[in-house]
């Protein structure tokens, strides 16, 4: 197991469901979803807050939560109880594959936790496929996130 350094304690990988607990806001998951990257990869180039390029239809910069050796895009979602987060979502899905395809990054991720979510099933199911082309961009809990194999 890998030790992984969260809020002054030392949890591991495979315990990674029991700190997700300890996580109240985006920004804390943003900071857990780094720290798991960094322990269970430690040989790849990891950065967080990175610009990578601009938002689709306007002249604004996207700044993605985690970039992994400059080839990965993964943007961190948490929302703990329901609101109008989620319903940006596919927003996030267009321009995550809007990047992919403009400035050459091989994949992305939006990677979700908290209780909040009641939408994300929908977004990956195969009827949105239909409306949303987006073979770059994956969704995944946080859960299935960890058990990802990340080839770049």
């Amino acid at each position: 197991m890998l030790p992984i350094e969260c809020e002054n304690e030392e949890m591991y990988v495979s315990d990674a469901s029991k700190f997700v607990n300890m996580i109240s806001n985006g920004k804390k998951f943003e900071n857990v979803l780094y720290d798991f990257l960094k322990s269970k990869y430690p040989t790849k180039h990891i950065e967080e807050q990175v610009k990578v390029g601009k938002k689709i239809g306007v002249d604004k910069k996207y700044i993605v939560d985690v970039l992994i050796d400059r080839k990965v895009l993964v943007s961190a979602k948490f929302q703990d109880i329901g609101g109008t987060a989620e319903q940006k979502i596919p927003h996030e899905i267009v321009n995550l594959q809007h990047l992919c395809e403009t400035y050459g990054y091989e994949k992305a991720y939006i990677v979700y936790s908290g209780t909040g979510f009641t939408l994300m099933e929908s977004y990956k199911s195969p009827e949105m496929s239909k409306y949303i082309n987006a073979p770059n961009v994956k969704i995944l809990s946080f859960e299935e996130f960890k058990e990802e194999k990340i080839d770049s």
